[in-house]
């Protein structure tokens, strides 16, 4: 596992929080991997629902998905100027993501495109962006169509994320309403940056794909799937997207009854673990992923140190897995064990009120 392990240090580490459990925007703190502790806390953004947010680390930006009040929740892209010291973020730009509970957000420099996810808004938005003249004045709306089997949670579309590749060639949508991956490519083009005909991968009926994360290598993602508590493998190229399966693998203890939900799924940075939160089950799994096929074979199970655990990152050189839990208001530091990669006992723990989303800068 220690082959990627860096040196401990102290990262600066922003938390998105939901309003209506009490969290007043983006918070800030420190978190240094060495004494394994948190040190202060601060409003970085006043702002409703910062529930996602991306880096554009080449600029010194940071984006985040909002809602313009409380009642309709129209979706929003905040764009904030990163803190040259404090932590403190400067708004320089918002604009519209055209549709109800913006939920997701991505970035990609080689496309210098953004993208959300809206869910209740049964559409995806694309803006193009640059170092100067932050974003298109009528962003890209992309309407999904559809239903699948689950009589609640499935009678219409529910975007849950769009994920760009590594090479910023496609954006990837998960849509738990439909069961759904839509690939869009990057068109290139400033007024749309998305083709708007996605190639469509349909899922397992009554899965409800919600978020992916891909492997370092770029050979394999990795879709979790929360009305089933699943992770579905598939083999994929820059040059002609998504492949097949690999496999599906459950979430949860095979002795497990209980409703639980998962919520995020990541890589460490060697990609030899696959992370994923269990929310119900209360718990981080820990999945070892085969260097050779990319499949992967279930590692055991941490409490994460709270309830409902909604997001999750891994520290930028490896050491920690931090976790938000929705229901508790925590942050929550796992330590990563330096031989076996496992998540150890929570070893730090902050209040934040409503905390759902992490973003490092470093």
């Amino acid at each position: 596992m220690s082959s990627s392990r860096g040196a401990a240090g102290s990262f600066l580490v922003f938390v998105g929080t939901f309003r209506r459990l009490g969290g007043a925007g983006i918070y800030a703190t420190t978190f240094d991997t060495e004494s394994m502790t948190f040190r202060g806390l601060g409003l970085a953004a006043e702002v409703i629902d910062p529930i996602y947010m991306a880096l554009d680390s080449r600029n010194g930006r940071l984006f985040s998905v909002a809602a313009a009040d409380e009642d309709s929740r129209s979706g929003l892209v905040m764009a904030y100027e990163l803190p040259s010291a404090g932590h403190e973020l400067r708004e320089i730009a918002q604009w519209s993501t055209g549709g109800a509970a913006a939920c997701h957000i991505d970035y990609s420099s080689s496309a210098a495109v953004v993208t959300t996810a809206n869910y209740l808004g049964a559409s995806v938005c694309a803006a193009a962006v640059d170092g100067e003249r932050l974003f298109n004045p009528a962003p890209q709306r992309l309407a999904h169509r559809g239903a699948s089997v689950h009589p609640q949670r499935q009678s219409r579309p529910h975007p849950h994320s769009i994920t760009f590749d590594p090479e910023g060639k496609r954006a990837i949508a998960c849509d738990l309403g439909t069961d759904q991956l839509l690939e869009y490519k990057v068109s290139g083009e400033g007024h749309r940056p998305l083709c708007d005909r996605p190639n469509i991968v349909p899922c397992i009926p009554g899965s409800g794909p919600r978020h992916l994360v891909f492997h370092p290598c770029g050979r394999w993602l990795y879709v979790v799937n929360e009305l089933s508590s699943t992770v579905t493998a598939y083999h994929y190229s820059s040059a002609s997207g998504i492949g097949r399966p690999l496999g599906t693998w459950t979430t949860l203890p095979d002795d497990w009854e209980g409703l639980s939900l998962p919520a995020a799924i990541r890589t460490d940075l060697a990609g030899e673990k696959l992370f994923v939160s269990n929310r119900g089950h209360d718990s981080i799994v820990t999945f070892d992923i085969d260097a050779a096929s990319g499949t992967l074979q279930r590692g055991g199970f941490k409490r994460c140190g709270g309830r409902l655990p909604r997001d999750i990152a891994v520290t930028p050189d490896g050491r920690a897995l931090l976790v938000a839990n929705e229901k508790t208001g925590s942050l929550v530091a796992l330590p990563l064990d330096s031989a076996s990669g496992q998540p150890e006992a929570a070893a730090a723990e902050l209040a934040i009120p409503g905390a759902v989303a992490i973003l490092f800068t470093g």
